[in-house]
């Protein structure tokens, strides 16, 4: 007899191996550890090092992050996706990221009722939004409303998401829940788990000196992210005694760089690249930045909160959430001014930033730790199953 008829199958979807490498695997761990048969499917997920083998089974999927190139492949993909789930015949298929999530959807809608597995869907922030253009929120409104017939739990992960999925009438009201994000490890992100010498070490490294202060954006390269108004932000501010660090990647970087170097600003704005020591750089920083359009709940917060260290980001759905009790300063989006007066502001009044940054962590411990969220989720998971 196979040992596998008798366990319950989930299958994780994003549209980029990234997304399920670097938010899904704790809950792909406490899976398997519940004795569930967990599968990843995302574009080029099987090439990852180290996530293998964290699933059972893996599927390269050609989703794309391009509307017009998705569309383009949804035949192949569609066909591809409603073979592997008539195949494996999952219990519950978890998709995020909306693209492939629309692609997964629509391809399970092909399927017979009867037949298809549970569908859930986490949307990391809806790409309709206050700032976006009506043509553009209309084409992802109607995206999402058309993929909900194909979904029986909607999951946002903020209070902004929650109000809108319902009053937009996106989806039956009973079918949302709300999570508070994916959750932040505060035990990888303690403060007290990094002393002042691994500090001085790592500014060492970097050739950061003394009397520098630092600040921090750890984020995607794409538009939305906006790392031009940080930079514009850093001319404005008019300090040779400070840096600003940019930890990551993307398709923006080459032509920021350019920028910057342009601007002769290469010793004050400095690319890390991708890194693995982002709470040490948090800790090391007099604030944590970001400027952006767009978020869902941004895990940097939430890991800049858990570190005790203030931050700025702008008045935008998500960010505004996570700093509505005084851990950081809000500004408006789109206005390095307004960016470069906060940053003077957090530099000029070390003792009050100080304090501002201390707020952040008994509020990640009591609702955003990482356990607190697996948790919620998995009751989500066995009360579809036992329902």
């Amino acid at each position: 007899m196979n040992d596998s008829a008798n366990k319950e199958k989930i299958l994780f979807v994003s549209t980029v191996p990234e997304t399920i490498n670097g938010f899904l695997l704790p809950f792909a761990d406490r899976l398997r550890g519940d004795n569930w048969i967990v599968h990843a499917m995302a574009d080029g997920v099987s090439t990852i090092g180290g996530l293998t083998s964290h699933f059972d089974e893996t599927w390269d999927v050609a989703f794309s992050r391009n509307p017009a190139s998705a569309v383009w492949t949804l035949r192949a993909n569609v066909k591809q996706i409603k073979r592997v789930l008539e195949e494996e015949k999952y219990t519950i298929v978890h998709t995020h990221t909306p693209i492939s999530s629309f692609v997964v959807r629509f391809a399970a809608g092909r399927m017979r009722k009867s037949t298809r597995p549970i569908i859930m869907y986490t949307a990391h922030g809806f790409h309709f939004h206050d700032l976006g253009g009506r043509f553009r929120n209309t084409v992802y409104f109607e995206t999402e409303k058309l993929g909900a017939r194909w979904t029986d739990i909607l999951i946002v992960i903020n209070e902004e998401d929650y109000k809108s999925a319902i009053s937009k009438k996106l989806i039956a009201a009973g079918k949302v829940k709300r999570l508070p994000g994916i959750g932040v490890d505060s035990s990888l992100f303690d403060p007290t788990a990094y002393s002042d010498w691994d500090v001085q070490a790592l500014r060492d490294e970097l050739g950061i000196p003394e009397r520098t202060k630092v600040l921090l954006m750890a984020a995607e390269f794409i538009p939305r992210k906006r790392h031009s108004d940080a930079i514009r932000a850093m001319e404005l501010l008019e300090r040779d005694d400070v840096c600003l660090l940019f930890a990551g990647s993307g398709r923006l970087e080459d032509s920021l760089k350019e920028n910057v170097k342009q601007k002769g600003m290469d010793k004050q704005i400095r690319f890390l690249g991708r890194q693995e020591n982002i709470p040490l750089l948090i800790k090391m920083s007099a604030a944590v930045v970001l400027p952006s359009l767009q978020e869902g709940l941004p895990r940097v917060l939430l890991e800049a909160m858990s570190m005790n260290i203030p931050i700025i980001a702008t008045d935008i759905r998500g960010s505004k959430e996570l700093l509505q009790n005084g851990c950081g300063i809000l500004v408006p989006p789109g206005s390095p001014k307004d960016l470069a007066e906060a940053m003077r502001w957090i530099l000029q009044n070390e003792d009050l930033a100080r304090n501002m940054g201390e707020k952040g962590r008994p509020i990640i411990l009591s609702r955003y730790d990482q356990e607190i969220v697996i948790s919620k989720q998995m009751e989500i998971y066995y009360g579809l199953i036992h329902k």
